[in-house]
């Protein structure tokens, strides 16, 4: 609430003295694995410690504000050149990389950043939150540890992105889905010894559609879970067929 309504004041006078604003969307990166291995312990201590590096990194005018898990957002105001954005960024990025000690234990993390401008890429706060989350995305794409600055590419990749994903959750229902097999051969004899199975989309128009053009969507969202059940399911009834004749 408070950074919602520092953003939205930052915003006002931002336009008002015809300056920049840039709204910073900060993601660690497998924080998960902290918490499923070392425990929430010492998870929150991490936590801690990252918001007080992230703070002294900006300046007493900047606002940082965890927004829930793993994920911060940084505000900067009064911003004249966008080289001091990209400087910013990259601070944070060499502060959290430093290694941590807790409990005898040595930890690094890193994190990815996504980056929305005011008033180039929206002009309220709940915009410019939305646009950094999109650019988070592709921050972690290019390898996380790692920033990247909003285009509009990446919302119409977001928007692709989103039909795909419903478009594969139809075609689970629809059963649209098959697999292919590639023999597995033996170069010693000669032999047939076994099947690669790949699984393929046959979509109602745009025909046969290879796994790579889908399968990066359904890791994504979680759609590969039940995918890859009937895969196994569909492999198993195949090879009872061949075995029976």
């Amino acid at each position: 609430i408070l950074l919602k309504d520092r953003a939205r004041h930052a915003i006002s006078m931002a336009q008002r003295s015809q300056e920049h604003l840039a709204v910073l969307f900060v993601d660690l990166d497998h924080f998960k694995n902290i918490n499923d291995t070392l425990g929430h312990r010492i998870g929150d201590e991490l936590l801690v410690e990252v918001g007080l590096r992230m703070k002294a990194t900006g300046r007493e005018e900047d606002t940082v504000s965890r927004q829930g898990g793993d994920e911060f957002i940084v505000t900067l105001s009064d911003i004249n050149d966008l080289e001091d954005v990209t400087a910013t960024a990259n601070k944070i990025l060499n502060a959290l990389i430093a290694p941590l000690t807790s409990k005898d234990v040595e930890l690094s993390i890193s994190c990815s950043i996504g980056i929305a401008l005011y008033p180039s890429d929206g002009n309220d706060y709940e915009t410019l939150l939305r646009l950094s989350d999109i650019a988070v995305y592709h921050a972690k794409e290019l390898g996380r540890n790692a920033l990247c600055f909003f285009d509009p590419a990446m919302y119409a990749n977001s928007q692709q992105n989103l039909r795909l994903i419903a478009e594969l959750r139809g075609a689970l229902q629809r059963q649209e889905f098959v697999l292919h097999y590639q023999p597995v051969i033996n170069l010693n004899t000669g032999q047939r010894v076994g099947a690669e199975a790949l699984v393929h989309w046959q979509h109602p128009t745009r025909g046969l559609v290879p796994p790579n053009d889908f399968i990066p969507a359904a890791e994504k969202s979680g759609i590969i879970v039940a995918l890859g059940e009937w895969v196994l399911n569909e492999a198993c009834r195949q090879l009872v067929q061949w075995q029976s004749e």
